[in-house]
């Protein structure tokens, strides 16, 4: 029954969105496309054929055996379209799917009709109409995002799993655990840069992911080193999992500065993107290239 009810929803918001591209005004379109022409579009472009997923939004867990499975798998989902829509069958026709993803809102960014649902740094309809029909091109640029969105699925999905898993061992009953799933799932959205805004800033997330590079991304940082309040509200296992995390990101901060100004003073043409709002933010870069 669950899912049957599930099944109709999606269905609803499906055509519910199709109703609603197919009724904008031209004023409404030319409002989208002029800000996917000066926003988003670049930025897909710039972002395509990166698979640097692992490294940025995944590295403080790089030693957590969800995200080796994660890295595993986004090479099976470049390779075939296939091995990605299998595996997101198998997990949708799965119990912990309605009983836990669902329930308790763990991201699962899904590649398809509704752009609200993709991750937002590939959120264009201007990239659809005009490279994405380019065979070869296109097809390469769809791949690419299949491995970065499938990764971070994997990863946020594989985590979940365990940290449901990992309560239920240690004898907490089912309810108990579901009293925590939700800052279990919101903790892990935001290990994995899928961070919510608040519900008054929800409704702006198109224009933000339009003008910004990853906002929720560049938001899981805010709320995971920097934001003590938000740690604070967590309840149960997600608090110590919050802190956990903290340390883990302190010290590969630590460790990529430290080792960057090494490499520095060997060759000052090495250096880190430091502006939040570059597509490469975070990434080492040689200024020769």
């Amino acid at each position: 029954i669950q899912k049957q009810k599930r099944k109709i929803k999606e269905d609803f918001e499906v055509q519910k969105e199709i109703h609603r591209l197919n009724n904008m005004n031209f004023y409404e379109k030319a409002g989208m496309y002029a800000l996917d022409a000066v926003g988003t579009l670049p930025k897909v472009l710039s972002l395509g054929l990166d698979l640097s997923a692992a490294f940025i939004q995944g590295l403080p867990n790089v030693m957590r055996k969800e995200w080796r499975t994660a890295f595993n798998k986004q090479f099976e989902f470049l390779a075939k379209e296939k091995n990605y829509n299998e595996w997101l069958a198998n997990l949708r026709s799965s119990s912990f799917y309605d009983d836990w993803v669902v329930r308790h809102k763990l991201f699962v960014s899904e590649q398809g009709l509704k752009q609200r649902a993709r991750d937002e740094s590939f959120n264009s309809p201007l990239f659809d109409l005009t490279v994405g029909k380019i065979p070869v091109v296109g097809g390469a640029y769809r791949a690419t995002e299949r491995a970065f969105v499938g990764f971070g699925n994997v990863a946020r999905v594989e985590r979940f799993r365990r940290q449901v898993k990992d309560q239920l061992d240690l004898g907490f009953s089912p309810e108990k655990v579901h009293e925590w799933a939700d800052d279990l799932a919101k903790i892990t959205n935001n290990e994995y840069g899928r961070a919510n805004y608040a519900k008054w800033a929800e409704g702006g997330a198109g224009i933000y992911a339009s003008l910004l590079t990853a906002p929720r991304y560049v938001l899981s940082l805010f709320n995971t080193t920097m934001n003590p309040l938000y740690v604070a509200k967590l309840k149960g296992p997600a608090r110590t999992q919050a802190m956990v995390h903290w340390f883990r990101m302190a010290g590969v901060v630590s460790g990529t500065m430290l080792a960057i100004k090494a490499a520095n003073k060997v060759n000052s043409d090495i250096d880190i993107i430091t502006d939040p709002n570059s597509n490469d933010f975070g990434k080492i870069v040689y200024k020769g290239f």
